[in-house]
């Protein structure tokens, strides 16, 4: 990974030792395993003792699966959250 070169985008919003993944994104020009090192050079970029929060489609298995392998845990869903059927998984990662 080329970091000097831009590979995609992540908008978080920060609250005291807590950060919330709003939207993340790649360039489509990109294979999709290097969203998984962009995620992690994001995370590692994050103060220690942070934890870090976001979303998924619940059925969404490929991102699921993606944030599982950076650590993230499965800790409740939000019923309905992007529309009459569609749940959303909350995941976090604590950053020690």
């Amino acid at each position: 990974i080329d970091e000097n070169k831009i590979m995609g985008y992540s908008m978080a919003q920060y609250s005291s030792q807590r950060m919330y993944l709003l939207n993340q994104g790649i360039n489509a020009r990109l294979d999709p395993k290097v969203f998984g090192e962009t995620g992690k050079i994001f995370l590692k970029n994050i103060q220690p003792k942070t934890s870090v929060f976001l979303e998924a489609k619940e059925g969404n298995f490929c991102t699921i699966n993606l944030y599982r392998k950076a650590e993230f845990k499965e800790i409740a869903i939000r019923n309905k959250y992007y529309g009459l059927r569609k749940n959303a998984v909350v995941m976090e990662n604590i950053k020690y």
